[in-house]
């Protein structure tokens, strides 16, 4: 009887067991399950929040980056008004240049062709006169008296060579002011242009031809406040160079401007360092 029981009961374990063993098994796979579901809520969470907290800090950057295109392109807009204006007022200050360069040259133009025509006349006069330097000065009280006196001293000081003097009339005038230490060059202004050439020739001529004449008289044609600048420009750089130990140095005219040149003549006295004279 209680060994038939036990067959009869023994058969039910196995199914118990298995009923366990399923039950844990199902547990099992309901936990892990959670767990994964809760772990990836807290990812997807973790993710959103990264996302939105990276995408605010882009925004942010953006917003910055914005501002400082707009702040640039205002800059470049007032750099770009500022460069205009800078070109507008380099192109008004180069016309001013232009303008003062234009009238600068236009007013040198005019003063240049003023002077010119001022020596031009000037020479037109001087052309018809003879300057006598070192001849006795009158004095006499009346000047008609001086001119008499003038005539009489330059006759006898030419002496035989007196028939040089143009028969024509010619009028006498001592230049600057009466000195008691310094003797007027005598100013002769004849009618025609060729009585003062024929006249200073005369004097030259008769020179070179050994004729003795007092010390410092000379016969020149009259020159141009200009000329005689050059003059005394030659005499001045004459000077400084006979100083500096050149020697056999004169003054000649050539193209009608006073030059120092190199005298080489054989008939130049010895001595003579330099020649002021200049050459009519």
């Amino acid at each position: 009887m209680s060994t038939s029981k036990q067959n009869i009961i023994s058969p039910a374990a196995p199914t118990t067991n298995r009923n366990l063993r399923s039950n844990s098994k199902s547990s099992v796979n309901s936990i892990s399950t959670n767990d994964l579901m809760s772990t990836l809520q807290s990812f997807r969470t973790e993710f959103l929040e990264s996302t939105k907290s990276q995408s605010k800090v882009q925004i942010s950057q953006f917003n910055e980056l914005k501002s400082d295109i707009q702040k640039l392109s205002s800059l470049t807009a007032e750099l770009k008004a500022e460069n205009t204006q800078l070109k507008d007022e380099i192109n008004i200050l180069k016309n001013k240049v232009e303008i003062l360069e234009s009238t600068e040259s236009v007013v040198h133009s005019n003063s240049s062709l003023s002077q010119m025509l001022q020596e031009v006349s000037e020479r037109e006069l001087c052309a018809h006169n003879a300057l006598v330097y070192g001849l006795s000065e009158s004095s006499s009280t009346s000047a008609p008296q001086r001119i008499s006196d003038d005539k009489i001293a330059l006759e006898k000081t030419l002496g035989q060579y007196s028939s040089i003097i143009p028969k024509s009339t010619m009028k006498l005038v001592r230049l600057g002011k009466v000195r008691q230490d310094h003797i007027r060059p005598l100013k002769i202004i004849f009618q025609s242009k060729d009585e003062p050439i024929n006249f200073i020739r005369g004097f030259t001529d008769a020179k070179l031809g050994g004729a003795m004449f007092p010390t410092n008289f000379r016969i020149v044609r009259d020159k141009t406040v200009y000329e005689r600048g050059l003059l005394r420009s030659c005499h001045s750089e004459l000077d400084r160079r006979a100083e500096s130990g050149e020697v056999g140095l004169r003054i000649r005219y050539v193209n009608g401007v006073p030059k120092i040149i190199q005298d080489n003549s054989k008939n130049r006295v010895p001595g003579s360092g330099s020649n002021h004279q200049p050459q009519p």
